[in-house]
C-alpha cells in the first residue's frame, strides 16, 4: 500500500494524486470521498480527517440511512418535558412509571445523516492556496522585520 503523498500538517497539500489499488490507476486524493469504495483500506483514519479539515473541501449533506435499534421508550410528561424510560413492559406497565405521563413514544428506528465531501471548484481552491501562500509570505516578512536589529539614532 502506498501512502498518500501530502504534507501531514498542511490541509492545503491534499491536492495530490496517488496510485489507487481499487481502481488500478492514479487518481486525485480529493476525489476519494466520491468513490464507491470510500473509505477503503488504503485510506487511513488520519487521511479521512485531513480531507474533512481541509479548506479545499465542502461538506455536503447527501442522504439519510435508516438503522434499527433496540426498542427505546420516551415519555412525554404533562409539563411537556421528555424522559427516557429504561425498561417498560408494554403488556403490564408499572403505574409508578406512568405517573404524570401524557404520552409514550416507542422508537426502534433512527435516521443517520450521511455527509459527503466534495472538492470546491477549481478557481476557489486556487484562490485559497494563493491567499495562504501570500499570507505565509507576509508572516515571513513580518518575522524578518521583527528579528532584524533596530537602528538607533546617534
Amino acid at each position: 500500500m502506498e501512502k498518500v503523498p501530502y504534507t501531514s500538517n498542511d490541509p492545503l497539500s491534499i491536492n495530490v494524486s496517488f496510485w489507487c489499488e481499487n481502481k488500478h490507476f492514479h487518481t486525485a486524493f480529493m476525489l476519494c470521498p466520491e468513490c464507491k469504495h470510500y473509505p477503503c483500506r488504503q485510506i487511513s483514519q488520519k487521511d479521512q480527517i485531513m480531507l474533512a479539515l481541509s479548506p479545499l473541501m465542502n461538506i455536503v449533506d447527501a442522504f439519510f440511512v435508516k438503522r434499527r435499534i433496540d426498542k427505546m421508550y420516551i415519555a412525554k410528561k404533562l409539563d411537556g418535558s421528555l424522559e427516557i424510560i429504561e425498561e417498560l413492559n408494554e403488556k403490564d406497565p408499572d403505574p409508578e412509571k406512568l405517573r404524570d405521563v401524557e404520552e409514550i413514544y416507542v422508537i426502534n428506528k433512527i435516521l443517520v445523516p450521511v455527509l459527503t465531501l466534495k472538492p470546491k471548484p477549481k478557481e476557489e481552491r486556487e484562490n485559497i492556496i494563493t491567499n495562504a501562500k501570500f499570507g505565509s509570505e507576509n508572516n515571513n516578512i513580518q518575522e524578518k522585520i521583527s528579528d532584524s536589529p533596530k537602528k538607533t539614532k546617534s
